[in-house]
């Protein structure tokens, strides 16, 4: 992973290709350590340490927040919630098609754009966009499906059973990306640098 990124670096390649290959160079170090860090060696710690301080002054240079929480499994799980809000926004739709209501205009609409931000929020997780960012996101996120469930909860239709279940389901995943998000250190978060 430290070749290809040299490599890519060497072919000028743009920022977000740069930052997609760091982030595998900070994996594979977790793993490195993972495996290497409970040797009884002082020239074996010594090397585990000038390794950190490498990835750390690439992490610095690149302008590159450090990982303070599992993106791969916040990754996962935003996949899973943006599988729920297509099949809660498709659900919504079926119900609404055959039971009309005063208020079905801005409950498809919210749910649309439920399942659009869950999406941008997983397609960002990918990216390695910083987390101050994410939080803008999942925060905004959450509050529109605040607002999508005061619709929902109203359904007395067959279709009742199936957005309960989809509710039931996205409620604890989106507190718990929300969670797992918010309790990454915002101090830690750096900015993009500016492109001339």
């Amino acid at each position: 992973v430290c070749d290809h990124f040299v490599d890519q670096v060497n072919r000028g390649e743009n920022y977000d290709e740069l930052v997609d290959s760091f982030r595998y160079i900070e994996e594979a170090n977790r793993s490195f350590v993972d495996v290497y860090g409970a040797i009884n060696s002082d020239k074996a710690v010594a090397v585990l340490q000038r390794i950190e301080q490498s990835v750390e002054t690439v992490r610095s240079a690149l302008h590159v927040q450090r990982e303070d929480f599992d993106r791969n499994a916040a990754i996962e799980l935003a996949a899973s919630i943006t599988n729920l809000t297509e099949q809660l926004e498709l659900a919504t739709k079926q119900w609404l098609a055959n039971d009309s209501q005063s208020f079905s205009s801005a409950c498809r609409q919210e749910t649309a754009t439920l399942a659009s931000q869950a999406a941008a929020i997983h397609n960002d997780l990918v990216r390695g966009v910083p987390v101050a960012q994410l939080q803008r996101e999942i925060d905004d996120t959450y509050e529109h499906w605040r607002t999508a469930y005061k619709y929902l909860v109203k359904c007395q239709t067959d279709d009742r059973p199936i957005l309960g279940r989809l509710s039931g389901r996205l409620t604890p995943a989106l507190v718990e990306l929300r969670t797992m998000i918010s309790q990454s250190s915002p101090e830690q978060t750096a900015m993009r640098p500016v492109r001339r």
